[in-house]
Order: C-alpha cells, then sequence, then structure tokens
C-alpha cells in the first residue's frame, strides 16, 4: 500500500485483512473529535477497479473479530445519503408493522419477497 501517508494504520490493516493492497490517494477523518466517539476515515483510492473490489469484499469484515464493527461504504452526495435515510426509515417502519415479510432494497426501491 503505497502512496499517501495516512495518520492511522486502520485503513491499511482493514485492506490488509481483506487481501488487498491498493495505493490510497487521501486519508482523512470527518468530524470533530469528542469523547469515546469513534470518528469516520475516508479513504480516497487512486484505482476504480480497486474501490469497487472492496466494496464487494466488504461483508467478509464482519466475519473477523477485529474488523466486525467496520462498515465500507461508496462516497455519497447530500441527496443521495437523504435518500438513503428515507428509505432505511421506511424500511424499517415496513419491518416493524410486518415482521413475518422479507424486505430488500433494489435501486432504491424496497421490494417484498
Amino acid at each position: 500500500m503505497r502512496g499517501v501517508s495516512c495518520f492511522s494504520k486502520i485503513p491499511f490493516e482493514v485492506m490488509d485483512s481483506l487481501n488487498e493492497k491498493p495505493v490510497i490517494s487521501k486519508c482523512s477523518r470527518v468530524v470533530a473529535a469528542a469523547d469515546g466517539k469513534v470518528r469516520p476515515v475516508v479513504v480516497s483510492l487512486n484505482s476504480r477497479e480497486t474501490l469497487i473490489s472492496l466494496l464487494r469484499k466488504a461483508r467478509e469484515l464482519n466475519t473477523t473479530t477485529a474488523y466486525s464493527k467496520v462498515f465500507l461504504e461508496p462516497d455519497r452526495t447530500l441527496e443521495q445519503r437523504v435518500e438513503r435515510k428515507r428509505t432505511l426509515k421506511t424500511l424499517s417502519e415496513l419491518r416493524r408493522s410486518h415482521p413475518e415479510g422479507c424486505y430488500l432494497i433494489m435501486g432504491g426501491v424496497i421490494q417484498c419477497v
């Protein structure tokens, strides 16, 4: 993992656990530091293919004890984040009101399967 030196080993360790060796072009924390709060780390990569590969392997982090609470997500615009939050809220309400159903989000649309 060559590229920009990151202040934290965390992005490198997470990517090593996924057997990826991407070139990191930028690494920074967001949000001001607060007592006991974990702040997200934003990592920019040089290659879109590497990004897609990492996002596909992100589920594997759930199986590790060290990184079970680490989540990888693509960058979203403010509009996309608002829409996603609204969709997840609707999904949560559906699951609460109809617990017997199985719901999926496909292309921003909630489907009952």
